[in-house]
C-alpha cells in the first residue's frame, strides 16, 4: 500500500469517529437546553406566585383589619415578613426570555 492510501484510510476513520462524537455532543447539549426552558419555565411560574401572594396580601391589608394585637394580627404580620422574604426571590420580568 502507498502512504496516500494509508493517510486517506487514517483521515476517514478520523472524519467518521470526528462526526459521531458531534453527534453525541449535540444530543447532549439539546437535552441540557430543554431541561433550562423547563427550569426556567418553573421559576417563573414560582415568580408570577409571590406576586400574586404580594398583591393579595396588600390588597387585604388595605383594610387594616388584620393589624389588631390579637392572634389573627400576629399571624397576619408573620405572614407578611414570609411575603417580605419571598419577594427577595422575586425574578426580573425578563428572566429565562430568549434574546432577539
Amino acid at each position: 500500500m502507498s502512504t496516500q492510501l494509508v493517510l486517506i484510510v487514517i483521515l476517514t476513520i478520523l472524519v467518521v469517529v470526528s462526526v459521531f462524537i458531534n453527534i453525541n455532543l449535540l444530543r447532549k447539549v439539546e437535552g441540557y437546553e430543554d431541561v433550562l426552558e423547563y427550569q426556567s419555565n418553573y421559576i417563573r411560574n414560582v415568580s408570577l406566585i409571590i406576586n400574586e401572594s404580594n398583591t393579595r396580601l396588600n390588597e387585604s391589608n388595605l383594610r387594616m383589619s388584620f393589624e389588631s394585637d390579637d392572634e389573627i394580627g400576629w399571624f397576619f404580620n408573620n405572614i407578611k415578613e414570609i411575603q417580605e422574604t419571598l419577594d427577595g426571590y422575586n425574578l426580573l420580568e425578563a428572566y429565562g426570555k430568549e434574546e432577539k
